[in-house]
């Protein structure tokens, strides 16, 4: 019985081991997965995306978004939040979330 004890925990260590290879493997955001998806139904999504790219290129060089002496100018720009997580405590609240992106804001508004 005593030898059964033993082996128990290495048994359970084991069947952990295996179950978690057979998981498939996390590649990150599906972002890049969705935008080749995009390209290959709409051929012109790629020239459209450089179209725009080229765009903010030109509004940067042409100084467009450079702060000026005494005037703000507030961009918004949507942001999207993953949490990944298995229901646990690792999982955190929408408001830890929102708290998180007014501390980049403070961070990085001056």
């Amino acid at each position: 019985m005593k030898k059964f004890l033993l082996f128990l925990p290495l048994l359970v260590f084991a069947f952990r081991l295996n179950a978690q290879s057979l998981q498939a493997p996390h590649d990150g955001c599906a972002t890049d997965r969705l935008w080749q998806l995009q390209q290959q139904q709409d051929p012109r999504a790629a020239a459209r995306m450089q179209a725009m790219d080229r765009q903010i290129a030109d509004m940067a060089a042409s100084g467009r978004f450079a702060r000026t002496s005494g005037v703000t100018t507030v961009l918004t720009i949507p942001v999207v939040v993953h949490i990944i997580h298995n229901g646990g405590p690792e999982n955190i609240s929408n408001t830890l979330v929102q708290q998180g992106i007014q501390d980049l804001n403070d961070a990085f508004g001056n």
